[in-house]
């Protein structure tokens, strides 16, 4: 089964449906999740997104 990995941004993005999200990345990313494939979210992600929210750069 085939997978991908995503930065910040583009988890983000992806999420919260930002049209900053390019036609590629939205298309892989949906095709992944409708075929049920992985989507690998590096640790890194999460503590950048830790540090969006506590800074209020990202809502909660």
């Amino acid at each position: 089964m085939p997978s991908v990995a995503v930065d910040t941004h583009a988890i983000i993005w992806y999420l919260t449906r930002d049209p900053r999200l390019s036609r590629r990345a939205e298309s892989t990313l949906d095709h992944a999740t409708l075929e049920g494939c992985l989507i690998h979210v590096p640790s890194i992600c999460l503590v950048e997104m830790t540090y969006l929210v506590e800074k209020g750069r990202l809502l909660r």
